[in-house]
């Protein structure tokens, strides 16, 4: 799982790593409105699979994330 989290000083981080794509760029791609508070889950397709603008808990985002298809593959193939 990759996260990616778009900073207010316009810093992007993907897995804690600042790239070169700035916060700016990101808030275009998926039309955030200025540094408005947005959670955001991105599929590998590149598809918003969730867009808030208030925090989401844990419990919902990880049910999310294991009901993508890529997620369950990986589940099947742990086992």
């Amino acid at each position: 799982m990759t996260a990616i989290c778009a900073m207010s000083d316009g810093k992007l981080l993907i897995d804690n790593n600042e790239q070169s794509l700035t916060a700016d760029d990101f808030y275009q791609r998926f039309v955030v409105a200025g540094k408005q508070f947005s959670v955001m889950l991105v599929g590998k397709d590149g598809k918003v699979k969730l867009d808030r603008h208030k925090p989401v808990f844990t419990k919902e985002l990880f049910a999310l994330i294991d009901a993508m298809p890529m997620r369950q593959h990986e589940m099947q193939q742990d086992d």
